[in-house]
């Protein structure tokens, strides 16, 4: 019997008096999933979050947590779900330990069950040398960790995350991704950014939000095939270039072949541009490897999520 999913969102829709900020919105968030969630200032991102989270009222529309209704199972569907707003909610005066502490009793733990979960939480996200110290004496990165570890106290099943990483410099930014990362395994996640290269490198599918309407729901990768955005594979193959090249030429969907020097003569080296084919990495390694052809070397140049993101968008200002 397949699972409900950790999150599942049907006709979603929120307006403010006639203007709608969210509408007919569909996706689920699967079990063990990163899902990221992507769109220009004003697509209904955080909106949307809130709704999920329980801090806004849906217009219309139906929200389900690990298949408990939010409408008439709101408090249950609260207690697996953690959040870590774009501003964390925290207070400069405290301590570390004892503001986890404080969140740990107002998320219903007994004083020792708070104890051992902010201990083990404190370790988990790095942050026990910082225990004693101040949250105002932070730097972003390490407040950030604190908002983080206050969401996922109490284990919860789902964590969203909105801008984790707005504010952040590089280091803190790729820190934090891998913070996200290694508690993949027990939350599912779904993570709004404005840094697309984080979504590409974190999440294993991306929601595009643009005035509220989804613009595209998909993997990363595969975005990038339904864009035909690939452009082009570099390849360097062993052997007679000849044979590369006829290897290569009864590919359905390939364009240009063009073959460079690399300065071994042993390897030669060939840029394809693929038109549009599906697959084509896969499609190229395959036909190579059955004619026992040597590869080194086989990737793809071409667009990135952030200009997929851009062309999309720009097509929708557009319109028909």
């Amino acid at each position: 019997m397949r699972e409900d999913p950790a999150l599942a969102v049907t006709g979603l829709e929120k307006r403010y008096r006639a203007t709608p900020v969210v509408a007919a919105l569909d996706f689920t968030l699967e079990r063990g999933e990163i899902l990221g969630l992507i769109g220009p200032n004003g697509a209904g991102k955080t909106t949307t979050l809130r709704m999920l989270t329980g801090f806004v009222a849906p217009t219309r529309g139906r929200i389900e947590v690990l298949g408990r209704d939010r409408r008439t199972e709101g408090l249950a569907a609260n207690r697996q779900i953690g959040y870590l707003p774009e501003n964390a909610p925290l207070y400069a005066e405290l301590r570390v330990g004892e503001y986890l502490y404080l969140r740990a009793r107002l998320k219903g733990l007994d004083r020792r069950a708070g104890r051992t979960r902010v201990a083990a939480v404190l370790d988990a996200l790095d942050l026990a040398p910082a225990a004693r110290r101040l949250i105002g004496q932070l730097s972003k990165g390490y407040r950030q960790r604190v908002g983080l570890a206050a969401a996922i106290l109490h284990e919860p099943a789902v964590l969203i995350l909105d801008e984790p990483t707005i504010g952040l410099d590089p280091t803190q930014s790729r820190q934090f991704r891998e913070l996200v990362l290694a508690l993949k395994g027990r939350h599912s996640i779904l993570i709004s950014s404005h840094i697309l290269i984080e979504i590409e490198k974190a999440c294993d599918r991306v929601l595009l939000l643009h005035r509220g309407r989804r613009l595209a729901l998909a993997a990363p990768a595969r975005l990038l095939e339904l864009e035909g955005s690939v452009g082009s594979v570099v390849l360097e193959a062993a052997g007679a270039p000849e044979a590369t090249h006829a290897a290569l030429s009864g590919l359905v969907g390939l364009g240009e072949i063009r073959r460079e020097e690399t300065g071994d003569p042993a390897w030669s080296r060939f840029v394809v541009r693929t038109a549009g084919a599906p697959a084509p990495l896969e499609s190229i390694g395959r036909a190579l490897c059955a004619a026992g052809i040597p590869v080194r070397e086989l990737r793809s140049e071409g667009m990135d999520l952030e200009t997929i993101y851009h062309r999309r968008l720009e097509e929708e200002a557009a319109g028909p």
